[in-house]
């Protein structure tokens, strides 16, 4: 291990200042409940959010890690169909958890005068973010559509960004991930045995209930999707849960523990099996694969190349066992056999490639009046390429910043590829914006992406800082 182990990538500074933090809680609590006072007599309910607004600024000044953790777990338990829609921001409990946790996590390190560094995703999102905004100004979408759109992405990212600048142990996503991830696990195997998905009763957001509150099916199987709202956007998270568990089991020294991560990445990979999502094998066949040659020390590498091998194998045997007209892992993995509806699905993303490529109508900075879909088809289809969805709404800009950030998380793989349990972060973000090109941005899939991102340049600006 180098020493940047993953003991000492987060343990800078830890002298908190409890006497700027209680003082700026004190201070916004009375304004916000003088406000819900003045409100109760005549708005009940906008007093009541006052209040409870108050509450999370408190917990998030003071404990901003217990906000982060409860942002994970609203987002995997909450279906953005149960979040209520103000004005155009849907406000959905973990997008405003990760803006609280911002707010807190950014005092605390200001009142302990800490440098929070900036790394090159910080600049790659900061360029994702201007171009979007001259696509405002150039006369594409509106400023609503844009508050729409960045409200969640930025809130996400800024959340775990400032979250991991502040919090001290390298564990703490990792851990707090697959903890969020197993809990969805009961309700999607009720989901997988019973065909009930017990989320479609908590449809608050009608819009957004018509579009994600609906079962699905390929193959003619059942797709699992849980609070998701997609089986895609389901299997990437447990997918993403899987590789943190890989990684925890390969950096634990106590046996013990260690079988109880693998055990909880089996349950995980379990799940992911019953979405039958190709874009979430596609995910974690990455991140363990950058696991392997990455982060992972001596001893983990080679337990990780065995279970590599051991996957293959067992693939290799089941392509041969199963029937090609059945679903077997050839066409679930792959896309090939018999399928016509996996055949369709792909020939419909090479065509949408081939016209981005071939055709004048992305612009600069938007779509120059026609969408990228108009005339392609004439079935409903989204476009399920997140590079190119971006491109279609705001433009080759867009799509070539958002890109950018992919590779500067590539970047941070290999920077992090010996800070233990902390390189495992820029895995898992990387590998899912490889799977964005097989899908878009889509429910809270969105969300953890995103946060995913925040906290690798989190991770990466401390290693900066560290090498000098």
């Amino acid at each position: 291990m180098s020493a940047l182990s993953s003991s000492n990538v987060l343990a800078r500074g830890t002298r908190a200042a409890p006497g700027v933090r209680r003082g700026v809680a004190a201070a916004l609590v009375l304004a916000l409940e003088a406000v819900a006072a003045a409100a109760a007599v005549t708005r009940p309910l906008p007093a009541l959010a006052l209040a409870i607004a108050a509450a999370g600024v408190v917990v998030a000044l003071l404990r901003p890690g217990l906000v982060g953790a409860a942002g994970l777990v609203a987002l995997a338990l909450v279906p953005v169909y149960s979040a209520p829609k103000v004005g155009p921001i849907d406000a959905h409990p973990a997008v405003l958890a990760f803006w609280l946790c911002a707010f807190g996590a950014g005092v605390t390190l200001i009142a302990r005068r800490e440098r929070i560094g900036v790394s090159a995703i910080d600049m790659a999102v900061g360029l994702f973010l201007l171009s979007t905004l001259f696509s405002v100004y150039d006369g594409g979408p509106t400023r609503t559509d844009w508050i729409s759109f960045t409200f969640p992405w930025l809130g996400s990212y800024l959340g775990m960004r400032l979250l991991l600048a502040h919090e001290r142990r390298p564990d703490w996503l990792p851990r707090m991930f697959v903890f969020s991830a197993l809990l969805v696990v009961p309700f999607a195997l009720y989901e997988w045995l019973t065909g009930d998905n017990v989320f479609f009763r908590f449809v608050v957001n009608g819009a957004a209930g018509e579009l994600w509150a609906t079962s699905q099916d390929r193959l003619g199987t059942a797709r699992v999707e849980a609070s998701f709202g997609h089986a895609i956007a389901l299997g990437m998270f447990v997918a993403s849960a899987f590789v943190f568990s890989i990684a925890l089991a390969a950096h634990e020294q106590r046996r013990r523990v260690r079988w109880a991560w693998l055990v909880c990445g089996l349950v995980l990979l379990a799940v992911l099996a019953i979405t039958v999502s190709r874009t979430g094998w596609v995910t974690a066949g990455v991140g363990v694969v950058l696991l392997a040659l990455g982060p992972a020390d001596r001893r983990g590498r080679r337990w990780l190349t065995g279970f590599i091998a051991v996957a293959i194998a067992c693939t290799a045997l089941l392509a041969v066992a199963v029937p090609r007209e059945s679903v077997g892992p050839t066409q679930l993995l792959s896309g090939s056999g018999t399928s016509t509806e996996l055949q369709n699905s792909d020939n419909w993303r090479l065509a949408l490639l081939e016209r981005a490529v071939t055709s004048d109508r992305l612009g600069l900075f938007g779509n120059r009046g026609v969408d990228l879909t108009t005339g392609l088809s004439a079935g409903d289809h989204s476009i399920d390429n997140a590079y190119l969805a971006i491109a279609n709404d705001w433009g080759v800009s867009g799509m070539a910043m958002l890109a950018l950030v992919a590779l500067t998380l590539a970047l941070a793989v290999w920077q992090s590829r010996l800070a233990g349990i902390c390189g495992s972060v820029a895995v898992v973000a990387f590998a899912n914006f490889t799977a964005l090109l097989f899908v878009a941005f889509i429910t809270q899939q969105a969300f953890y992406i995103w946060a995913l991102a925040g906290a690798a340049a989190a991770i990466a600006a401390r290693l900066r800082v560290q090498s000098r």
